[in-house]
């Protein structure tokens, strides 16, 4: 095992804890990962999103294969404790984003440092995306961008397993109009709430008919929030909804939307129109994959034993995985249950262990020198 410093590792996470950065609110975090990677000779280059925001691409070595730790800028609003305040003890560091994903920041930023210290037979990039939590454009768009490489692993809190499989989502945004009309007399008018409620029923049917997987087991529905009306005397002329579909192999993003579509189309829903705000399709890697057994193996030479897991989930693995064909995987200190939490934190053990098997399993991936 190739030795880095994993002090480092620890102070980043506190610094990056500290830097607010809540999608669309990410550029003093990218601002800081570009000038302290610069610190140590590293090469950057960004892929804009949109105008004052960028993705971050930072580089050591060269030639192939070109190994991607990728992971994202941008974290859930603050909650609770849960703030741009870092709080540690010897054990863990408390903080927005702590486990979701700057601790897998403040590790990989450990192992670039290092890998460019060191050398290494083929080329480590890191990726910092933006918007993971929101639009999940980040990645894409640097895809889009003409972004290539052989191997990813993202960072998120998968508790240092190796999480080779995960279901897919789409988030609609729903909206329907009805006709107003005294409450006395509801018949004259068109309930747009109960129009609503009878559309997501059968929403509902028409998206989550799909076998179950073996692994992620069945898709999903979440009405996650209902919204019209102002009064008990009033009938509704406006109704809104955002709903959550989980989707699990064979079915992809394409089927959801067409799914939804069709039904739109029956002149029993007019007045019913369906935004698509996020979107990502399935993970399914297998567990030969070289990634999985780059991570496996970097562990075992740390003295740990990870396990293969699957998450209900999306992450960015999968815009990977789709669009350049490469067996992506997910990897990172914290635990899912600690994220979006209201005082979310991460072991700072598992920081250091990280930091450790990036560097490990990206030097297997690129062969030896």
């Amino acid at each position: 095992m190739t030795s880095l410093d994993l002090d480092y590792a620890l102070a980043q996470l506190e610094a990056l804890v500290a830097i607010e950065s809540p999608a669309p609110r990410e550029a003093a975090l990218v601002n800081y990962v570009e000038g302290e990677l610069r610190r140590f000779g590293i090469e950057t280059r960004r892929f804009a999103l949109e105008h004052g925001r960028d993705n971050l691409l930072a580089t050591v070595g060269c030639g192939a294969p070109v190994v991607c730790l990728n992971t994202h800028a941008d974290t859930v609003p603050a909650s609770g404790e849960s703030r741009a305040h870092p709080r540690s003890d010897t054990q863990r560091l408390w903080g927005l984003g702590a486990a979701d994903a700057k601790g897998s920041l403040a590790a990989m930023m450990a192992a670039l440092r290092a890998a460019g210290e060191q050398g290494l037979p083929g080329r480590l990039d890191l990726l910092l995306t933006l918007e993971e939590e929101a639009g999940g454009r980040g990645a894409r768009s640097v895809l889009d961008a003409g972004y290539r490489c052989d191997h990813v692993i993202v960072g998120e809190p998968t508790e240092l397993n190796v999480l080779a499989a995960h279901a897919g989502l789409v988030f609609f945004e729903l909206e329907a109009r009805g006709r107003s009309a005294h409450g006395a007399t509801p018949e004259q008018g068109r309930n747009a709430i109960e129009v609503m409620i009878a559309f997501i029923v059968e929403l509902r049917s028409r998206v989550t008919d799909w076998p179950a997987h073996p692994v992620l087991g069945a898709p999903s529905f979440n009405l996650g929030a209902l919204g019209g009306g102002d009064r008990a005397n009033r009938v509704p002329d406006r109704c809104t909804a955002a709903v959550d579909v989980r989707l699990v192999p064979p079915a992809t993003t394409d089927d959801i939307a067409e799914r939804a579509q069709v039904l739109l189309r029956d002149p029993r829903w007019e007045g019913i129109t369906a935004r698509v705000v996020k979107y990502g399709g399935p993970l399914d890697t297998p567990a030969q994959a070289p990634a999985v057994r780059a991570l496996r193996d970097a562990a075992r030479a740390i003295g740990r034993e990870v396990g293969i897991t699957s998450w209900r989930a999306w992450t960015e693995a999968e815009p990977f995985q789709a669009r350049l064909g490469v067996d992506a995987v997910v990897f990172g200190p914290g635990s899912l249950a600690q994220a979006h939490t209201d005082n979310e934190y991460v072991e700072l053990e598992q920081v250091r262990a990280a930091a450790q098997v990036y560097l490990e399993a990206a030097r297997i991936l690129c062969g030896p020198s």
